[in-house]
């Protein structure tokens, strides 16, 4: 059986709805109105000009019941990626899953920045950290060229990021690494490019995080309070030591904003060059590069 409703009176039905459920009472009506809007797109394929247009739609029982337990799953504060099994990143559907992280928008800022700043015709690139490979791939993607590699101490989320990698067409060399070990078996293997979105959330800021984030991986998300910088040191410590940096390439980091001159310091102190720390849109201090000396 099907119901026929305006789209403009379902959404604000949903929207009232989820906002009435909210365990955490954390949701604004923006962010809810938002979260409906992408299940709506998702289970029926609606859009924002069907809204605007108020167009009629016909939901069957199916339909109904599949968008109602999903926005009950968000009203207890599950990530609407994770209900709906998929993110958004540079205009590119990635599966995600509780494995990996949800990629950002920050992130997406990253990967232009290195896109637009990149000089080779067939770079090396190394993702360290990549969860659910939106920065592997989508480098893949804008530079069809290059060969590029994603490294993860996850076994299921290198599942998610191999997934990602065939459902958009791409060949990506995966590999299970913890770049905390110093005696990474790197190989013959050098780079051009090495980026990195890696944990940088102390554990004492977990009481101050929504609800929905906590859903995410802790694998990915915390340091602990006395070592904030543990991963970038480890990272810039194997690009240099253990040589997986060609000379003249760069290393590109995501970086907490309240230790960004820490990161950029520890950089230039392991002998890095031309270090800089660049800001995002909301002018907050988020990435830093730096160059191995040629």
């Amino acid at each position: 059986m099907k119901e026929k409703i305006g789209a403009k009176s379902l959404l604000k039905q949903l929207v009232s709805g989820v906002l009435l459920q909210n365990s955490s009472n954390t949701l604004s009506e923006n962010e809810a109105n938002h979260i409906v809007l992408m299940v709506l797109n998702h289970y029926l394929g609606l859009s924002r000009n069907d809204i605007v247009l108020n167009q009629p739609i016909q939901m069957d029982t199916q339909a109904n019941l599949q968008i109602r337990e999903a926005l009950q799953k968000i009203a207890r504060d599950e990530p609407v990626q994770y209900v709906l099994g998929e993110a958004d990143f540079y205009g590119r559907k990635f599966k995600v899953n509780p494995a990996v992280l949800i990629p950002r928008r920050e992130t997406e800022e990253l990967v232009y920045l290195i896109i637009k700043e990149n000089k080779h015709k067939k770079p090396h690139i190394l993702d360290i950290g990549t969860g659910s490979g939106c920065i592997a791939i989508t480098l893949k993607k804008e530079i069809p060229e290059a060969e590029v590699h994603g490294w993860d101490i996850s076994t299921d989320a290198l599942s998610v990021t191999r997934q990602n990698a065939d459902n958009l067409q791409v060949e990506i060399f995966s590999r299970q690494v913890d770049i905390t070990n110093n005696a990474i078996n790197a190989g013959h293997q050098k780079f051009d490019i090495i980026a990195s979105n890696p944990p940088y959330v102390r554990e004492s800021e977990r009481a101050e995080m929504q609800a929905n984030v906590l859903f995410e991986p802790a694998l990915a998300l915390f340091v602990p309070d006395e070592q904030p910088l543990l991963f970038y040191a480890s990272i810039a410590q194997q690009c240099i030591h253990l040589k997986l940096m060609n000379p003249g390439g760069m290393l590109y980091f995501e970086v907490n904003e309240y230790f960004a001159n820490e990161t950029a310091g520890l950089m230039t102190d392991m002998g890095l060059e031309e270090v800089v720390i660049v800001q995002d849109m909301q002018k907050k201090d988020r990435f830093v590069k730096g160059m191995l000396s040629s």
